[in-house]
């Protein structure tokens, strides 16, 4: 059995983090996977799996890292410096990418242009696992009943 998205860089973790990675493989996780959200989580997935043996990495930006255009000006080097992390022979994936329609906000709901940010995004890490020849960690998520986030990740999938 393998534990394959686990954000295990996270604060919440900080007091047992070794527990928590001991008792998950003493209880039968073969492996773990630690997903980036964000350049610097990356990194921080790199680390923890540079400590462990049984731990593995993914390089990533999360949809909601995509807020506004100065976000996505930003993409180029960010996408260049995951590309450089990918290189390490314990990431084992790109993501976590994909599209967040969801706002936890009602009164905020996502834009047509914060989704189109967020595609931008979502298409040059997608061209990153392309070229890395990694397997990529999809996220999508939407308004509970609406199928848009679903209709547009199916759309860029089919067209790249």
């Amino acid at each position: 059995m393998h534990d394959i998205h686990t954000h295990l860089y996270w604060h919440t973790y900080d007091s047992d983090r070794d527990a928590v990675i001991t008792r998950a493989l003493a209880a039968g996780v073969g492996k773990m996977f630690v997903v980036g959200c964000t350049v610097e989580e990356s990194r921080q997935a790199i680390a923890l799996a540079e400590k462990y043996r049984d731990v593995y990495a993914s390089v990533g930006i999360h949809p909601q890292e995509f807020v506004d255009e100065e976000s996505v000006k930003k993409l180029d080097g960010a996408v260049g410096t995951l590309r450089v992390l990918a290189q390490h022979k314990k990431v084992i994936a790109v993501g976590e990418c994909g599209l967040e329609y969801f706002s936890h906000d009602p009164a905020k709901p996502i834009t047509d242009e914060q989704k189109m940010w967020q595609q931008r995004g979502f298409l040059a890490q997608m061209k990153l696992a392309i070229e890395l020849r990694l397997p990529l960690i999809v996220h999508a998520r939407g308004e509970m009943g609406v199928n848009a986030v679903y209709e547009d990740l199916h759309e860029i999938l089919r067209r790249e």
